[in-house]
């Protein structure tokens, strides 16, 4: 559950990527200007997490980012909003 792997599109093979830093189900993800975003979802522990993790592009490791002020979410969609004002850009969560 903390595995994370990507399609290669081009020749529709996976690749793994770097793990997650605290493995989870029912989170939400998205990409940000080249950085993949994981928020919220239920660890390992059934406990509902507001947690959020980052992997720069080419980074070698999962961060840390503060938690969501909106609370845990598990089961919710994210969609990457690029045309925003903000320097990183902005992700709309639609709470589950």
């Amino acid at each position: 559950m903390s595995d994370v792997r990507r399609l290669d599109l081009a020749t529709l093979r996976w690749e793994t990527m770097p793990s997650l830093l605290h493995a989870r189900f029912g989170h939400a993800c998205c990409a940000v200007r080249g950085v993949l975003v994981v928020l919220g979802g239920v660890t390992l522990g059934d406990e509902f997490t507001s947690s959020v993790e980052m992997l720069s592009k080419g980074g070698e490791v999962f961060m840390a980012l503060l938690p969501l002020s909106c609370g845990d979410i598990t089961n919710a969609a994210a969609v990457t909003v690029d045309e925003s004002g903000s320097i990183a850009g902005q992700v709309l969560l639609l709470k589950g």
